[in-house]
């Protein structure tokens, strides 16, 4: 009901404030609103125009905090986050929706909560640590995915929920809890474009990849802008991992899957950020993948619903080969250290 009011709002005062109808309809996620402009003074009015609308529904905006000190400059102490200073200090974090937030650098970092191994280890102890790990964009999914393959390890392994681990389980899951805290360090950019969208003579391109091993499937998706001078940026935007289903499947099964999942996560970009691409293209290091993608004859029922899909999700986006490596197939530990952005 709160969220529809927001709405409504906003559509009531589209005519006098159309910028802020666009921010308040896309930008708010229940009470926390996310938003910024290319620049000061466009993210000046862009924050008059949201507490305009704001106050004609007898709405107050609080806890304000920005990367440019004149947006705070703007606001009374009472509806600022830190009201006490007007410095921005490059060691400064701010939790947003769950995530870290380094207004100084304007970087993303995550919270890492390191389970206690010193009173032992059970099933119980591992799920509940899994559950702390909040990472809604699937940055950490090469690590994160580690203890959930443990889990379906212990799940096959027919362990009590506070039984001790086997040992094989054990040693795999305090090697993960000590390369935790490496996590600490971890940061991604927060601005992944120039806004607004459509800058004379810049490209923008989405490229996704997939991946399947024994154990997990994954996806990840790209972005690669070229400036008008030719220069070349490439951000990780979203990322996913999940474990492989209990019954056994094939290879190339999995590497279709993962291609589901990568035509999911493409779409899921594409509709949320605000830019024409020049380029979407999709990666798969599966021949055989493409060969089902781009068959003509009947698929076995399997394979025939997953290309369906993909089909539906990005119909316009070029699928392409990309050599992959036998012996990172074989292997699915990775640790923090592997981790580069």
């Amino acid at each position: 009901l709160a969220i529809r009011c927001l709405h409504q709002l906003a559509e009531d005062e589209k005519e006098s404030f159309p910028n802020a109808r666009r921010v308040i309809k896309e930008d708010f996620l229940v009470d926390n609103l996310l938003s910024g402009a290319s620049d000061v003074q466009s993210a000046l009015r862009l924050q008059h125009d949201i507490l305009s609308v704001m106050e004609r529904g007898n709405l107050t905006l609080t806890k304000w905090t920005s990367n440019s000190e004149p947006i705070l400059k703007s606001l009374p102490e009472d509806r600022r986050e830190c009201s006490t200073s007007l410095t921005i200090d490059e060691s400064e974090v701010i939790r947003t929706l769950g995530l870290l937030w380094q207004p100084g650098p304007d970087t993303f970092g995550v919270s890492i909560c390191v389970p206690d191994i010193s009173s032992g280890s059970s099933k119980r102890k591992v799920l509940s640590s899994i559950a702390r790990i909040f990472d809604p964009l699937g940055w950490l999914s090469p690590i994160s995915i580690r203890p959930k393959v443990l889990i379906q390890e212990l799940w096959k392994s027919k362990c009590d929920w506070d039984s001790e681990l086997p040992p094989d389980i054990h040693q795999e899951w305090v090697a993960y809890c000590k390369e935790l805290p490496k996590l600490s360090s971890f940061t991604i950019d927060r601005c992944i474009t120039r806004p607004p969208g459509d800058l004379p003579g810049w490209r923008y391109e989405l490229h996704g990849f997939s991946d399947a091993s024994k154990s997990s499937y994954t996806s990840c998706v790209y972005l690669r802008t070229t400036d008008h001078d030719g220069n070349n940026r490439v951000n990780l935007v979203l990322a996913k991992a999940k474990v492989a289903p209990l019954k056994a499947e094939t290879i190339p099964r999995l590497e279709l899957c993962g291609a589901v999942l990568l035509a999911k996560l493409m779409k899921v970009v594409r509709e949320s950020l605000n830019i024409n691409f020049s380029l979407m293209c999709c990666w798969t290091d599966s021949m055989i993948v493409l060969g089902w993608l781009s068959s003509k004859e009947k698929l076995p029922v399997f394979q025939a619903n997953r290309v369906r899909q993909i089909e539906r999700l990005i119909p316009l986006v070029d699928w392409r080969h990309v050599p992959g490596n036998e012996k990172d197939r074989k292997s699915t530990r990775l640790n923090s250290s592997h981790i580069t952005i």
